[in-house]
């Protein structure tokens, strides 16, 4: 299931949409400014308290209403598959309504410390939206980091977000940044379970009619995945290198692993006198390696003779067994690189024999290495090597 995908995660589907839907609505009929939330007239003079709960819905232009989006995209769906869907509503229920509160109670103190020049803050759900950032950042792992320019500039996968969420952020400073304070306190307050707000639980019957009124899609419907084995998946079990994980692997894929739906390499990079004995991986998960175990044939293909003297045939391999060669974290990449560019994965064993023909000196290692550096052309291969020859 992609991280990405809108599966699993209906919720944030309704709350991406609404804030599309409403925007796009208000700034055809324009009618952004009454969604706004300003002291002075509106709610002091007027009453019009549905401000307090209408300004969470709409973004006041088009660059706001991407970037919020954007960030809705890469936090939200993530967090509601975490905690659930009625955890989540609740969660925002929760947040949503300190938020209000904060929000006015920030607004009204700030009017006061500058004599009424402060009074208004743009409409767009800022607080619901760090409030959820808050949640990402803590339950979502850090799944890589990436070096930029120097070694010192380390990057993680949060820093797109983080990106965005500042852009969104700064916006209209300093109205944006005391909304996006807002929503990360109330957030913080509420994994803190201050004031019992963590074990507040929207009532079933209000999560069932919301629930009903979700459109029956392909998101609400079960996610199913294949028992066949991709390349991928063969590409890690064998860098993670034991029949452990194999079987791990044979159990999440439900018991049933299609061995033979593994497409397998042949490994062109061992010498065969040093190569290791390859692992076979069978239909129950387990890794053997082959020519190993009692009654296995010797590496010429002649039976050894038993102990009555007669030859004993080598046991018949399984039908639904399939060497799979260890493959370096290296190669592994280089097989990555070589599915996105549409490159040949490796040298093939014609070319390295040609090679060593013309240079005899030269160890194997160094004509792959040759061959890899020079994109599996031989004329460029053969440059390079007679340059490090001389």
């Amino acid at each position: 299931m992609s991280a990405t995908s809108l599966a699993g995660a209906p919720l944030s589907r309704a709350l991406i949409l609404t804030a599309v839907v409403a925007t796009v609505a208000a700034a055809i009929t324009a009618s952004q400014h009454y969604f706004h939330l300003a002291l002075s007239p509106h709610l002091s003079r007027d009453h019009q308290l549905y401000r307090l709960v209408a300004h969470h819905f709409v973004f006041a232009n088009s660059a706001e209403l991407f970037l919020g989006t954007l960030v809705l995209w890469q936090t939200s769906i993530g967090v509601e598959r975490i905690l659930g869907t009625r955890k989540y509503a609740s969660f925002l229920a929760v947040t949503t309504a300190v938020s209000t509160v904060a929000t006015l109670a920030v607004l009204v103190l700030a009017s006061q410390l500058t004599r009424g020049r402060f009074n208004v803050f743009p409409s767009g759900p800022f607080a619901v939206t760090f409030a959820i950032l808050h949640q990402s950042h803590r339950l979502t792992p850090t799944l890589y980091t990436l070096r930029l320019f120097h070694p010192s500039l380390t990057l993680t996968t949060r820093f797109p977000v983080h990106l965005l969420s500042l852009l969104l952020a700064s916006s209209q400073p300093p109205s944006t940044l005391l909304l996006a304070l807002t929503g990360w306190i109330a957030s913080t307050a509420w994994t803190h379970n201050v004031l019992g707000l963590a074990q507040y639980r929207l009532p079933r019957r209000v999560y069932r009619a919301l629930a009903r009124l979700s459109p029956p899609d392909g998101a609400r419907d079960r996610i199913r995945r294949g028992t066949a084995v991709e390349h991928d998946e063969a590409l890690v079990v064998t860098l993670a290198g034991g029949s452990g994980v194999a079987g791990g692997l044979a159990s999440a894929a439900g018991g049933g692993v299609d061995v033979r739906g593994l497409r397998t390499r042949r490994a062109s990079a061992t010498d065969a006198g040093s190569a290791p004995a390859p692992e076979t991986v069978t239909a129950s998960g387990a890794a053997a390696p082959v020519g190993a175990g009692e009654g296995a044939a010797p590496p010429g293909g002649a039976a050894e003779p038993s102990g009555a003297g007669g030859p004993v045939a080598p046991p018949a391999a399984p039908a639904a067994t399939r060497p799979l060669p260890p493959i370096s974290g290296a190669s592994f990449l280089r097989q990555w690189q070589a599915g996105l560019t549409g490159a040949p994965e490796g040298p093939t064993p014609a070319q390295i024999a040609e090679l060593s023909g013309i240079f005899p000196h030269h160890s194997r290692a160094a004509i792959i290495a040759a061959l890899q550096t020079s994109g599996q052309d031989v004329t460029r291969a053969a440059e390079l090597l007679l340059s490090e020859g001389g």
